[in-house]
């Protein structure tokens, strides 16, 4: 008996029974008929009016479907309200990571500071609903990353549309090693839009090894080649005069104006002019040095450093020079009175007046 009932329930599941030692115990039992009628609903009423039929029990009723109808736009209006409120909050995320990347700070401050604060203000000025609200946006430290990052290459392809849209461009490049000795090539490019000619920096890329004319055309070739940008179209290239850059044979220049022979090159008048101010006069050269002297002075001092909020000049770094100059400029004053009481003024100023060679060198 056992036996025979398991057949059934395979049966039941469609599975075909082979058991001749039980025929005469099938044939006594009558086993459930499959349903091979379709199952669901058929059509009745007239022609103008159609209805439903169940083809089971026969009945037309219309309370089934109207049950139906009222679940699915119950349903609608909760997917209508989550896919809102999540556009909502997305969209407030990207805002608050946009002023994390314009503030330069840690990634961590919108989960620990913004948020936080976001929400006692709401919930003070606006209630205990307002504070819910803000608590659902996403401000994690691995949010607040991926953030700015769709943020930046959006906006470099929103560039690099805007480049092939020009008819011409041209490129400004330079190496440089910053404060983790990593060398990297920074890469500006002016294009044409709308009638007007705009600037940006296109990439800033670490270099592999070395600063040599081979890497650097690697690097170029290999972010025109990814972003689909034609070498045809560029029409200039500004760089320094480091031999990397506009050597004869091998150099950056050279190779690109290979690829593009209707680029013109120009030397980085920024460059000139720091190579213009090594030339100065006797008299200039000293006054930048005593300068100089000046402010190393009072910073290697902690309660003078306080005192006086001077830059520091590094011949490498040389667009300090206007900075530190300006700024000594500004304090000229306070600076001679300091170094009268600490009688120090004619050793760092000698027989000049401060004022006058200022002035005069910082406005040269």
């Amino acid at each position: 008996r056992l036996a025979v009932a398991y057949c059934i329930l395979l049966y039941n599941y469609g599975y075909k029974i082979s058991l001749p030692n039980y025929t005469h115990i099938l044939s006594e039992i009558n086993l459930p008929k499959k349903k091979t009628e379709n199952q669901g609903f058929t059509k009745a009423g007239t022609e103008t009016k159609l209805k439903a039929q169940c083809v089971e029990c026969g009945e037309i009723s219309k309370e089934y479907f109207l049950r139906k109808k009222y679940g699915l736009q119950a349903q609608q209006k909760v997917i209508t309200s989550l896919s809102t409120q999540s556009k909502v909050t997305l969209k407030a995320s990207y805002m608050v990571a946009a002023h994390v990347a314009r503030s330069k700070k840690a990634f961590t401050i919108a989960k620990e500071l913004i948020l936080p604060s976001a929400v006692d203000r709401c919930r003070e000025l606006l209630g205990d609903a307002a504070a819910t609200k803000i608590q659902s946006i996403p401000l994690s430290n691995d949010t607040m990353a991926r953030r700015i990052v769709d943020m930046s290459d959006d906006t470099e392809c929103q560039l690099v549309e805007r480049i092939k849209a020009s008819p011409y461009f041209a490129i400004q490049l330079d190496e440089s090693t910053d404060i983790s000795n990593v060398m990297l090539l920074l890469v500006f490019v002016r294009y044409c839009t709308d009638s007007n000619l705009c600037e940006d920096l296109l990439f800033c890329k670490e270099l592999p090894t070395r600063t040599v004319a081979d890497n650097v055309m690697h690097c170029l070739d290999e972010y025109f080649t990814e972003k689909g940008l034609d070498w045809k179209y560029c029409s200039g290239i500004c760089t320094d005069n480091a031999a990397a850059m506009t050597g004869k044979h091998h150099g950056a220049v050279k190779q690109i104006q290979e690829r593009a022979p209707e680029a013109n090159w120009t030397h980085c008048f920024l460059h000139r002019e720091s190579l213009a101010t090594k030339q100065t006069s006797p008299e200039l050269h000293e006054v930048m040095n005593s300068a100089v002297k000046t402010v190393n002075y009072i910073k290697k001092n902690a309660l003078n450093s306080r005192c006086f909020a001077l830059l520091y000049h590094c011949k490498i770094r040389w667009l300090s020079r206007g900075c530190a100059l300006n700024r000594l400029f500004e304090l000229r004053k306070e600076v001679h009175t300091f170094l009268e009481d600490k009688e120090q003024a004619e050793s760092y100023f000698g027989c000049y007046s401060p004022c006058q060679s200022l002035t005069h060198l910082t406005k040269t």
